[in-house]
Parts: structure tokens; C-alpha cells; sequence
């Protein structure tokens, strides 16, 4: 399963250090909560690009759910947020270029133990699914959060509103 994703969002070996799913909130150890997307790590600073052609549909910075400075772009009604970022490159209303910087991982926002980059997706319908099936060939997937190092093979983004993908 690659589309929309088309192009590698980070270069290099990928550690995922948080699945989507049901998982132990990471600022506080007692709760348990539902992680809505793919958290991947990535220094500071670290350049990400798009993975397919695509258009900005917002930039903002997330009080509600805490994801920080967040992105959201549309890939032919596939929509994709990346959140805790350091810096965003485009504006809403930008169409961009597979393979275009869009801005640089980070650590903002709330439940950030390290810098990483989120990726929360949503299908054409709406619905909330897992990008991993999306990142990794079945050969070089990861062993779970934290453990494996695969490499990331394509990855896309889109966006509807900032509560949808966070």
C-alpha cells in the first residue's frame, strides 16, 4: 500500500518511537491514551519533504490537542498532519511539488519526551488509519516503537481541520 505516498518524507533510517494506537501517555505514565498517529524520530531541525504533489491547506499552531506548530496538506482528499514541528516552510494555499521542503521537525507542543515528527492520516472518507502500512515495505518495516530501524519508503500529507488529525 504506497498512495499517496509517493516520496520519502525523512531521509535515512527511520526509528519509530510511538505507534498509532492505544499507548501510555508519555507526560503522564498513569494515563493511558490514543495516539492518532505515527511518531518518528528525528533530531531538531531535521528538513522533511513532500511526498507527493500536493496543496497546503493549514499552518497553525495547536493549543487544543497539543501538537505544536502542525501542518496540514491535501493529497487528492488523503489528508495528512505533521505536528511538534521547529519551523514550516509553506503557507495554506501553497501547492507544492513532490520532493519540496516543507519545514523542519521539532519539539513543540505537548507530549514530546525528543524532537520527532507526528504524521496522523486520513483516508478520502474521513476515517483515522495508521500510516505505517503506508511508510514501509514489509521487508524493511520497523519491529515496533522504539525497536526497529526501517527505511521510510514514501509518505504523504494532506489536512481538514487541526482536531481531526490530533
Amino acid at each position: 500500500m504506497r498512495y499517496p505516498f509517493k516520496y520519502p518524507v525523512l531521509r535515512g533510517p527511520i526509528v519509530v518511537t510511538s505507534p498509532y494506537g492505544e499507548r501510555v501517555d508519555p507526560t503522564d505514565k498513569t494515563k493511558r491514551q490514543f495516539h492518532s498517529g505515527l511518531d518518528l524520530r528525528a533530531a531538531k531541525g531535521t528538513p522533511f519533504y513532500a511526498p507527493h504533489d500536493a496543496s497546503v491547506v493549514q499552518v497553525w499552531t495547536d493549543t487544543t490537542y497539543g501538537g505544536g506548530l502542525s501542518l496540514l496538506i491535501d493529497v487528492k482528499g488523503w489528508r495528512i498532519g505533521f505536528a511538534h514541528l521547529d519551523r514550516v516552510d509553506v503557507v495554506a494555499g501553497d501547492a507544492v511539488d513532490v520532493g519540496t521542503l516543507l519545514g523542519a521537525t521539532g519539539n513543540s507542543g505537548l507530549h514530546t519526551n525528543a524532537p520527532h515528527l507526528h504524521i496522523g492520516l486520513r483516508t478520502p472518507a474521513g476515517e483515522r488509519v495508521d500510516p505505517k502500512p503506508f511508510l514501509f515495505d514489509d521487508d524493511d518495516e520497523p519491529d515496533g516503537a522504539g525497536g526497529g530501524l526501517g527505511k521510510l519508503v514514501a509518505l504523504g500529507v494532506a489536512g481538514a481541520i487541526a482536531k481531526a488529525l490530533l
